[in-house]
């Protein structure tokens, strides 16, 4: 549970996790996170590290929460 402005604001995500050799692939992530909207999921958390700097703006185009792990 968040709160925005002093309100309580419930987000449902998921977690997401790098390849198991660290290639960042832009078409893929994009098509997973197109498949977690459709989940209507709002919300990603990176397990491990940060990511690629593209992650971020994906997300932020689509309007994902990133939370760091």
């Amino acid at each position: 549970m968040f709160y925005v402005n002093g309100l309580p604001f419930q987000v449902i995500g998921g977690g997401y996790s790098a390849d198991m050799f660290l290639r960042w692939d832009d078409a893929k992530f994009s098509a997973q996170a197109r498949m977690m909207l459709d989940l209507d999921l709002k919300m990603v958390r990176l397990e491990g590290k940060n990511e690629h700097p593209e992650l971020y703006d994906t997300a932020d185009r689509l309007g994902f929460i990133v939370m760091a792990g």
